[in-house]
């Protein structure tokens, strides 16, 4: 049984850090839940299909623009010149909020506490809601539709003995109020796959990634219709990092070369309507020393920011950079505010001209959020915690 678990751990790993924006040894892991009696109890326990009530009093919410991050168990939010930092949650002490991400346009922040709930957060009126609660479930993998006006989500569900028995992906209308409706329903006795939803292509299409439950197989990124429940490949030999915004191109990673020193960073074009990915290139430099994680594009859908992350004597040692396309169509790299005894590890778009980063600095008790220009010069910091997120920012 142990065993089976690890494997689960593992074979989540490298998708855990495309949501999470973490490296690789950092990132948010899919895990067994605790024994019922161990579960949260800050409100009834309910059904993966069925929304609760309201778990607190309304607090202050945040505006375009703003930062969320997590601190302490909590979720916070500031400015971006340092002020009107505050807590927006009062989840129970002890909670670990993970998996945090915003729909586009800004309007609700959602994420899980401590694998057993999925809450949603109304940003414009402070008030939480748990849309999906069960004991033994583990949910992960948020992400928003297009519009914004739907939280997919994935849960995989657990026997009486601990062993994973379902992976199913369900949809949560908004604002919450209707129960979730289920997508994707896989029994693990007849296919013995977690299949998490990575990216939204279309009304009615999810790039998702299927793992083998028990397998070394890094798993294969497949395109999933909900309402046939047919998939075909995506891409095949590659990890998927991100989609740009436009659904037209793709961020990638070799998964022959992911436990490699240096990793480089590949393009792909998707061809539309969305098929596999086709024309896949190295856009990292030949010479580039380190391994290319959590890459994500600009709102220009052409600039790349991602963590070069590099083999140290105490460790990895990540570095936020900025890759952009030259006149000869070679893709340039500038290293974001460098200087020693950094280690970034989490990193956000704010806007087309900053990129909001996670870094420990040397002889710091715990990571702090920086925002940092485009062109190398030192950043601002702007306060204590982890997972950036920007209001209003994909």
């Amino acid at each position: 049984m142990q065993k089976l678990r690890c494997a689960i751990l593992l074979g989540s790993l490298a998708f855990v850090m495309l949501l999470a924006g973490c490296s690789l040894f950092a990132g948010e892991q899919i895990t067994p839940p605790p024994p019922p009696e161990a579960a949260l109890q800050s409100s009834p326990m309910a059904g993966a299909g069925t929304v609760t009530e309201a778990v607190s009093k309304p607090v202050a919410g945040a505006a375009q623009g703003e930062v969320l991050f997590v601190r302490d168990g909590q979720l916070w939010a500031t400015g971006t010149d340092g002020a009107g930092e505050r807590v927006l949650t009062t989840l129970p002490p002890g909670s670990a909020l993970r998996y945090l991400t915003i729909s586009p346009g800004g309007q609700y922040a959602a994420f899980t506490v401590s694998s057993q709930q999925v809450m949603v957060l109304d940003l414009s009126l402070g008030q939480p809601t748990v849309v999906a609660e069960m004991p033994s479930s583990s949910f992960d993998a948020l992400i928003w539709s297009a519009g914004g006006d739907a939280l997919i989500y994935h849960e995989a569900a657990f026997d009486e003995q601990g062993l994973p028995s379902a992976s199913r992906i369900w949809q949560a209308a908004m604002p919450p109020g209707t129960p979730p409706v289920t997508l994707l329903d896989t029994d693990l006795a007849s296919d013995p796959a977690l299949y998490q939803p990575g990216f939204v292509l279309g009304p009615d299409l999810l790039a998702v990634r299927r793992m083998a439950v028990g397998s070394d197989d890094p798993g294969s990124w497949l395109l999933l219709a909900p309402s046939s429940g047919t998939t075909v490949p995506l891409v095949d030999g590659f990890g998927l990092w991100n989609i740009s915004s436009d659904q037209t191109k793709a961020l990638l990673f070799n998964q022959a070369e992911a436990m490699a020193p240096n990793v480089p960073l590949y393009l792909g074009t998707i061809p539309q309507p969305p098929g596999a990915v086709i024309d896949i290139r190295r856009i990292s430099a030949e010479d580039a020393v380190g391994i290319f994680r959590s890459a994500r594009f600009a709102p220009d859908g052409v600039r790349i920011v991602a963590l070069q992350v590099t083999q140290t004597e105490q460790g990895e040692n990540g570095l936020a950079v900025l890759l952009q396309p030259g006149a000869d169509g070679t893709y340039q790299i500038t290293a974001l505010a460098p200087q020693q005894g950094v280690n970034d590890m989490a990193l956000a778009w704010h806007g087309e001209d900053g990129v909001v980063v996670q870094r420990w600095l040397t002889g710091e008790e715990g990571p702090s959020l920086w925002l940092l220009p485009l062109d190398g010069s030192p950043g601002r910091m702007l306060a204590s915690g982890e997972m950036p997120l920007v209001v209003g920012d994909r």
